[in-house]
């Protein structure tokens, strides 16, 4: 099976060099966009989904401490804002107040790629789970403005 980022991080065998080589490592899809970073020395964005994805893995096996350039948690990228940043933002929190189902995810994953339709069922399972780490990072960790986002079915 194959497993998320936060089933990974979080069945690691050795939990005490995971959590000294996390910071050596980097999931993110825009480090060199640091003009509107809040904190420009940051190595990751902290608000592309690799960010995202990375984050909720490590919020799952609590070591969510990295400093990111903007912190989606807590309001530095506003969901109705215009920007890309938003844009993102703004459709992943969609997504997730939608709450699909695997079937659903299905045809979105069969609608969007050239995925083999044997392995569909299997990639949809994959990124329903990753979602719920996402989700359970927001729970958690994110603003009211996000947590009710998330809850209420869509924007607010």
């Amino acid at each position: 099976m194959t497993k998320t980022k936060g089933e990974s991080v979080t069945q690691c065998q050795d939990q005490v060099a995971l959590a000294s080589y996390m910071s050596l490592t980097n999931s993110c899809a825009k480090r060199g966009h640091t003009r509107h970073w809040k904190r420009r020395t940051a190595g990751q964005c902290g608000q592309c989904m690799p960010c995202i994805y990375r984050r909720a893995a490590l919020h799952a096996a609590g070591l969510d401490t990295e400093v990111y350039g903007n912190d989606v948690c807590t309001g530095e990228v506003d969901p109705n804002g215009t920007g890309e940043s938003s844009n993102d933002l703004r459709s992943l929190l969609n997504l997730l107040a939608e709450n699909p189902d695997t079937e659903a995810l299905e045809d979105l994953l069969f609608a969007n790629g050239h995925l083999d339709t044997s392995e569909l069922s299997h990639a949809a399972e994959l990124v329903h789970r990753g979602f719920r780490e996402v989700r359970k990072l927001f729970e958690h960790k994110g603003t009211p403005e996000i947590r009710k986002w998330i809850s209420a079915g869509g924007v607010i």
